[in-house]
């Protein structure tokens, strides 16, 4: 759901494992979307950083750049703010929401863990079976080889 937010809204997001808070600075409109200048509230390292954030096709507040990104203090931690959707979660209204929005992606990530080691699995267990195969034949082959031998 898109909602017009206010300067001063606070907005929570986890990257990774840790939650950040932040507030709405500023807005920039235009005909056909706003962008929202928020600044991380729970960044320590000096100045906070600034982030320009808007929604995307699907209703969600998502990175679209950082806006004090030559401040050195502020590259560093450049990372926790990026637009790497896959390691951090939408910007969010409430707390409660990015904690859900939190663990919605952990159960995506675990869900892909698992795919990927059934996959691993399922590989090994075919490599087995061509490896059992070709054991079979060989076997068979030396059994061949002996006999020929044995009649001889």
């Amino acid at each position: 759901m898109i909602k017009k937010l206010a300067v001063g809204t606070e907005l929570w997001r986890y990257a990774g494992l840790a939650k950040f808070r932040y507030k709405v600075i500023g807005m920039r409109e235009y005909a056909d979307s706003t962008l929202y200048e928020v600044e991380c509230l729970s960044c320590k390292h000096g100045d906070s950083c600034r982030v320009l954030i808007a929604y995307d096709d699907y209703g969600m507040l998502q990175t679209v750049h950082m806006l004090n990104e030559d401040d050195e203090a502020s590259l560093e931690h450049s990372s926790w703010h990026a637009t790497d959707q896959l390691h951090a979660t939408p910007y969010c209204t409430s707390e409660n929401e990015a904690r859900w929005q939190r663990l919605q992606m952990s159960v995506r990530q675990a869900r892909d863990r698992a795919a990927d080691a059934c996959e691993t699995a399922a590989r090994a267990i075919r490599e087995r079976e061509r490896a059992t195969s070709s054991l079979a034949e060989l076997e068979h082959a030396l059994d061949l080889l002996a006999n020929t031998k044995m009649e001889k």
